[in-house]
């Protein structure tokens, strides 16, 4: 073998052990404790405000009325039903046949409360033509004995409710109807409330169409 190929043959044992060395020694130094890195965290909040719905429907009403209104502080829905009517003459009563049911739905675990007040601050029955009026009173109506009207209050968890109540004019403090708290706390579908009406005449009460309006509020707790 020349010299020269002796030293060509070497070279090429020399660079093939390079090559199989340094790859060793470029990684041998890498640290993975002293790679850069960084995190952060991101809160995820979806707020559910309360919404209550009251719905409305009569004896003597063609339809329903639903209003419905939400808010994140305590929401107020409010509303006026149509009609409930009935005809007496002079000395009788009624006290079955006019009646409203109301129906409230909330998502508020605090339940709802049911208030009822006059929608002014006259709650007498009203011939609008005379002034002719049929007064509001805190007791049972009894046709020639004792005129006048109030409401009853009946509900799908307490029964009858036999007591007569006054309805209180717009600037005084309204009627409770109802207070539900759901246990264990839940949302309430369609809790129903029934406000009976009654209405006596005396024995010389003047013919006419006497009226008033009177105004359901439902208030999420």
């Amino acid at each position: 073998m020349s010299k020269i190929k002796r030293v060509i043959a070497g070279l090429g044992v020399a660079a093939g052990f390079g090559v199989a060395i340094l790859p060793v020694a470029a990684f041998a130094d890498d640290d993975p404790e002293t790679t850069p890195e960084t995190s952060g965290e991101t809160v995820i909040t979806a707020n559910v405000n309360d919404v209550i719905s009251l719905r409305l429907v009569s004896s003597g009403s063609a339809g329903d009325k639903t209003l419905i209104c939400s808010s994140s502080a305590n929401p107020t829905c409010s509303g006026q039903e149509q009609l409930a009517s009935t005809t007496i003459l002079p000395s009788q009563d009624d006290k079955t046949s006019m009646y409203t049911e109301a129906f409230v739905s909330t998502n508020s675990l605090g339940g709802y409360s049911l208030s009822l007040s006059d929608s002014d601050t006259t709650n007498a029955l009203t011939v609008s033509a005379t002034g002719d009026t049929i007064a509001a009173i805190n007791s049972e109506p009894v046709g020639g004995t004792n005129p006048g009207w109030a409401i009853a209050i009946d509900d799908d968890v307490q029964g009858w409710v036999s007591a007569w109540y006054q309805v209180p004019i717009s600037s005084a403090t309204a009627l409770t109807l109802k207070t539900h708290t759901p246990s264990p706390a839940a949302v309430t579908i369609d809790s129903r409330t029934k406000v009976t009406y009654g209405v006596a005449a005396s024995s010389s009460q003047p013919t006419g169409i006497y009226t008033d309006t009177v105004v359901y509020t439902a208030t999420a707790l």
